[in-house]
């Protein structure tokens, strides 16, 4: 089963996806071992080289998050690198991933992006096979129509969050989330929702009591923005504080109002 999870900048999909996750780790995660070991072990009767089995529930994200799960534990995921996330055996390199896993996947119009061509065969078989092997894949996405329409047809539901609301004690430290949300029955109802307004949808909402920011970095993008290791923070003063006739060619092309000329050269090429 395939879940999107839309909505704009700063309306909740991650904090969201922690959420859900956290409802796995704290509901399933047993189960899903137990399952897991015992269809590997089944598998590898048939093998010469037997695959490895997990220490814990097989569930994967591409974001650090931990959560709580007895005094002093916690369960982590394991780690997977969505541009590798597909079926094995169709071309490309994988991080082949273990039956009856769960995987939590942010920002995906990148991997999956509807503007590029040629989306690799591991990733549109792996939309088109993933019940056979028991998973659930959760990915969040800013809008379905940035996702390959191979994928995107396979999308068994589609949950769109309208905003989260956060509850606070007198300290200011948040005691409850949640997440006011709309969800569809596939790509499909979605965009006939979008197209026509009409309510194709059924309204949901989601409560985590506690701070769901605890269990993850919710600005782990800001490194994102560091300049490399042999540049700096830009400190240029504004044009009438400045002689920009003095200044070196590198830095005095700042002020220059007109287009570069480089400036889409990247996306020409692509």
């Amino acid at each position: 089963m395939i879940t999107a999870i839309v909505g704009g900048t700063g309306a909740g999909k991650t904090s969201f996806l922690v959420y859900k996750l956290k409802t796995y780790v704290l509901t399933e995660r047993r189960a899903r071992l137990n399952k897991c070991i015992a269809k590997i072990e089944e598998f590898n009767k048939a093998r010469k080289k037997p695959l490895s089995k997990p220490d814990r529930a097989p569930f994967y994200a591409n974001f650090d998050v931990s959560i709580p799960i007895g005094y002093k534990k916690t369960y982590s995921p394991y780690w997977l690198n969505p541009y590798y996330f597909g079926m094995p055996n169709q071309g490309n390199e994988t991080q082949p991933i273990m039956p009856y896993g769960v995987a939590f996947l942010t920002e995906m119009d990148r991997v999956y992006d509807s503007h590029k061509k040629d989306l690799p065969a591991m990733a549109s078989e792996l939309s088109n096979k993933n019940r056979h092997f028991w998973l659930n894949i959760y990915i969040d996405v800013h809008r379905i129509m940035n996702i390959n329409t191979l994928v995107r047809d396979n999308l068994n539901r589609v949950i769109e969050i309208l905003k989260q609301e956060h509850e606070k004690d007198e300290l200011g430290r948040i005691v409850k989330t949640t997440w006011f949300c709309r969800e569809f029955e596939g790509a499909a109802k979605y965009l006939q929702y979008v197209e026509s307004g009409e309510k194709t949808y059924t309204e949901t909402t989601y409560e985590h009591v506690g701070n769901i920011f605890k269990y993850y970095d919710s600005f782990e993008c800001a490194k994102e923005f560091l300049p490399g290791e042999t540049e700096n923070f830009s400190l240029l003063e504004l044009p009438s504080k400045t002689n920009i006739k003095k200044l070196p060619k590198n830095i005095a092309k700042l002020y220059n109002p007109a287009e570069p000329p480089e400036y889409r050269k990247k996306l020409e090429e692509d």
